[in-house]
């Protein structure tokens, strides 16, 4: 069991403003819930606990539950310095099994393959910490003058997230008694005499201190994402055979054909699937999820689709809406739209009046027309999902 612990319990007096930094929005959210975002996007943290000031306790409850993360969010009260607030969060972590990662709220921008990457690092060498090199030239200063140039071929910046053993980082919590004096959670694991893993980071990962941080936030997010929408297109086909229930759209239409398939053949959540990996330039289906992989055997197709959705998010992207046509000539199908329409709402987090799902047959022509096959196009459109 993996868990991120976010500290979001200073003050934020260097941001200015009668708001706290993690509160302002940054491309339209929340900074704390787009870094909750990113370690609920993540598929090494289990769950997720955050740290805040007692008086904002309630309203991020109230932020949290209505961002509906996947992942279980746990609001528990900070202290008066960052390692008491870290402390706090980690007494929340139940056990001492797994990794525990610690990141700042201020830091919405890491990346979820860089969270990853610290969860690996932490889970193979006890500890790890984030660090991008140092750019600039480092002067070492005195009364006002430079006394030293510092070579800076050995020196990085250390960033957030640091991961660490949950027993290590207790152990390391438990043996200094100087947390005042603490600047993050790896340097009380060094005064173990513990070795940490730097790994570096691939992308900005800035900490928005300051309003001209923000701004920088937001032309990264708007350069990054280009405002742009994606348009993505996917089909499938699958042999019929006689047999029963036909699954179509997550629905198992009672009748005497089903579709032959390696998992449960549905053709139309397969579509829109390709379709959201189209728009994503990330192939098939079939790449992430082959046929001849014994793990799909069977497999309920919602789980590929999720998937894919999945990985738009973690792109920053959110589907605007989709629309798709199956190709059957019996059963007849309308009777089911409605439903199917319905289901895909719920997994795509769309309203209903944005997916579209129409029937079409064969006229009694080719494989379609005889019952030998059925087919799935779809269409979706994908956008920044801070436009949302």
């Amino acid at each position: 069991m993996n868990t991120a612990i976010i500290v979001a319990a200073g003050a934020g007096t260097r941001f200015g403003g009668d708001t706290p930094k993690q509160f302002v929005r940054l491309a339209g959210r929340p900074i704390l819930i787009r870094s909750i975002e990113k370690f609920d996007l993540c598929d090494a943290i289990n769950s997720i606990v955050v740290v805040v000031a007692k008086e904002t306790v309630e309203s991020v409850r109230s932020l949290v539950g209505a961002a509906e993360f996947a992942k279980p969010v746990e609001v528990v009260i900070g202290g008066a310095t960052r390692a008491e607030s870290t402390q706090n969060g980690l007494s929340a972590v139940q056990g001492n099994e797994g990794v525990v990662l610690v990141h700042d709220a201020a830091r919405p921008l890491v990346s979820v393959d860089d969270i990853r990457q610290v969860v690996r690092a932490a889970e193979e060498f006890g500890a790890a910490c984030l660090a991008a090199p140092v750019a600039d030239t480092i002067k070492r200063v005195a009364d006002g003058e430079i006394r030293e140039t510092i070579d800076r071929t050995e020196l990085m910046s250390a960033q957030t997230p640091q991961g660490f053993s949950v027993d290590l980082l207790r152990r390391a919590f438990s043996s200094n008694h100087d947390l005042a004096s603490a600047t993050d959670e790896c340097s009380l694991v060094e005064k173990l005499g513990e070795k940490v893993k730097v790994v570096a980071a691939t992308s900005l990962n800035m900490k928005i201190t300051t309003q001209e941080d923000l701004k920088i936030a937001e032309a990264f997010i708007a350069g990054s994402r280009d405002g742009r929408p994606r348009i993505g297109y996917g089909t499938d086909l699958h042999r019929l055979e006689p047999g029963g229930p036909l699954k179509v759209g997550g629905v198992a239409i009672d009748c005497d054909l089903q579709a032959v398939g390696h998992s449960d053949a549905d053709v139309l959540l397969h579509a829109v699937t390709d379709a959201i990996l189209g728009a994503l330039s990330a192939g098939d289906i079939g790449s992430h999820f082959s046929d001849t992989d014994e793990k799909w055997r069977g497999a309920d197709s919602r789980v590929f689709l999720e998937e894919a959705i999945r990985m738009a998010a973690e792109r920053g992207l959110a589907i605007g809406n989709l629309d798709a046509i199956i190709d059957l000539e019996r059963p007849k199908i309308r009777p089911f739209i409605d439903e199917m329409r319905q289901i895909l709402s719920e997994l795509t987090g769309l309203e209903i009046g944005r997916v579209s799902v129409k029937a079409k047959t064969g006229e009694g022509v080719g494989p379609i027309g005889e019952s030998l096959a059925l087919s799935a196009t779809a269409t979706v459109l994908l956008f920044p999902s801070y436009d949302q």
